[in-house]
């Protein structure tokens, strides 16, 4: 890879002394930037400093392309940062996510995010056999830190959370990188083992994406239409998600 673009996604509120998160984020660059010594561009993006979806928002997610807030001096501000996100999604090749688990669970902000980036047509949409992730060719890599709760246990629904949305976005290449019960020197272990920005075993195919029970209803110019008219998924998933493991 000649030129990397990295989002670093961070959504502990503490500082980089207290925070656990932040502090394996940053060693985890520093290997990053050591399999890919060229060029490099990262963005840092605070969670913290997000708005929660508003009205604006939810009127206009039906069909963003339609709405775009480039030049619209009116445009609400979650639905700008909404744009924003999207397109720095859009213009990476690697995402990197610190994730503090909070009662089994990631930050509101953090949530809040992810919101604002789950946009159809512009980090996911839908085909006739179900969604389709739009954001396809990119690494994930997930920082989680807990106190006392091992990492991808039955009750750690942060984790499996953010796997599901990142395989709905089409990243199926996803590493996490374990930080549970203060280990940090064993999160900082596997980092050192990370040898390739893609995993070369894991192929670019479409992610695993939740089995659904009917198609998506189409509207007249034959583009899915998965949204009704609350603006809501029109299906529901019926399967677990299923991604590749580490």
């Amino acid at each position: 890879m000649s030129h990397s673009r990295i989002v670093v996604v961070q959504s502990s509120p503490r500082n980089d002394t207290l925070s656990v998160t932040r502090q394996v984020v940053q060693k985890l660059l520093e290997k990053l930037a050591k399999l890919s010594p060229n060029d490099k561009h990262i963005l840092n993006r605070e969670c913290a400093e997000l708005p929660y979806v508003d009205k604006e928002f939810t009127e206009k997610i039906t069909n963003p392309c339609k709405h775009n807030p480039n030049g619209d001096k009116v445009a609400s501000k979650a639905w700008t940062l909404s744009w924003e996100c999207c397109e720095e999604l859009i213009q990476s090749d690697i995402i990197v996510i610190g994730v503090p688990i909070y009662n089994f669970s990631i930050p509101a902000c953090l949530k809040s995010w992810i919101d604002l980036c789950t946009v159809i047509k512009r980090t996911y949409s839908f085909d006739e056999s179900g969604p389709l992730g739009l954001l396809q060719g990119k690494s994930a890599f997930l920082v989680v830190a807990s106190g006392g709760m091992e990492i991808g246990c039955a009750y750690d629904f942060g984790t499996r959370y953010l796997r599901h949305i990142l395989t709905l976005w089409g990243i199926a290449h996803i590493t996490v990188i374990d930080v549970s019960q203060g280990q940090v020197e064993r999160a900082l272990q596997q980092i050192e083992k990370i040898t390739s920005l893609v995993p070369p075993t894991a192929p670019m195919v479409k992610a695993h994406l939740p089995t659904y029970n009917h198609k998506p209803a189409m509207i007249h110019n034959s583009e899915p239409n998965p949204l009704n008219k609350d603006g809501l998924p029109s299906t529901e998933p019926t399967d677990m998600l299923a991604v590749p493991e580490e």
